[in-house]
């Protein structure tokens, strides 16, 4: 008898541990298969995990994409703004004013800048210009005036190719009061059909002005030979620079 029940209480706690072997199985297993204890991510998770890698990805390209667009437009503007402002043999032809008028040497004429008058080609600021045209020769010499007493004027001369030749804003900025006209003083370098523009410093002037063209004749040069010595004087009313086209004066040899 005694031996009976010790064997069946072996079985029973053999049968016990079995059982509880078998439930700890069970809850390893469903903690395994639950998001809540963090041991694996639920499928839910991961993807919504990859649609943020993806938004990521697709956000950042656009970003690059948009830095890239910027830069390349503000390349263009700096670029097409440098070739219009350039007043060198390299500068782009400009566009110029459909509708012009011619002006003659030692004529004086009238004008008002007004709305409908042709936008600034040169600077492409909104300001309003009248164009006047002029048969000009190499070598000759020229003087422009253009004065308002309604608005600070701009002046430019173009050349045949419709680039920009030389320029002026005041006369004299330092004089007491500024001297707010404009005024060209220049040698042209080759024959043509050169344009003026009469122009304000601000876009928003409106107003009558006054331009007048001049000419003192052609530069001529003064032949020179080996070995020989020659005294000159630079002085008003001689030539001005062709090269760097700064309005300094001249004498040809």
């Amino acid at each position: 008898m005694k031996f009976a029940n010790i064997h069946s209480v072996v079985i029973s706690g053999r049968f016990a541990l079995r059982l509880a072997f078998f439930s700890f199985l069970c809850l390893l297993a469903f903690a395994m298969s639950s998001p809540r204890f963090g041991i694996a991510p639920a499928a839910g998770a991961a993807n919504t995990t990859g649609a943020a890698q993806t938004r990521k990805h697709v956000n950042s390209k656009s970003g690059k994409a948009g830095a890239a667009q910027a830069v390349a437009r503000e390349t263009a503007k700096s670029e097409e703004k440098g070739a219009v402002k350039s007043a060198g043999g390299d500068a782009q032809p400009l566009t110029v004013c459909a509708q012009n008028q011619p002006i003659s040497f030692g004529q004086t004429v009238n004008g008002t800048l007004a709305n409908g008058d042709c936008v600034n080609p040169v600077e492409g600021d909104g300001s309003l210009v009248d164009e006047y045209t002029f048969n000009g020769t190499a070598g000759q010499q020229v003087t422009i005036n253009l004065s308002s007493t309604a608005f600070d004027t701009v002046l430019y001369l173009l050349r045949p190719n419709g680039s920009q030749l030389a320029f002026n804003d005041d006369i004299d900025q330092s004089s007491t009061p500024p001297n707010q006209n404009s005024r060209i003083v220049i040698t042209l370098p080759e024959s043509g059909v050169y344009s003026i523009l009469a122009n304000s410093f601000a876009p928003e002037s409106r107003g009558p002005y006054t331009l007048s063209l001049a000419t003192t004749g052609t530069c001529s040069s003064t032949p020179i030979a080996f070995n020989q010595t020659l005294t000159g004087n630079l002085a008003p009313g001689d030539c001005t620079n062709t090269i760097d086209n700064d309005g300094t004066f001249t004498d040809l040899y």
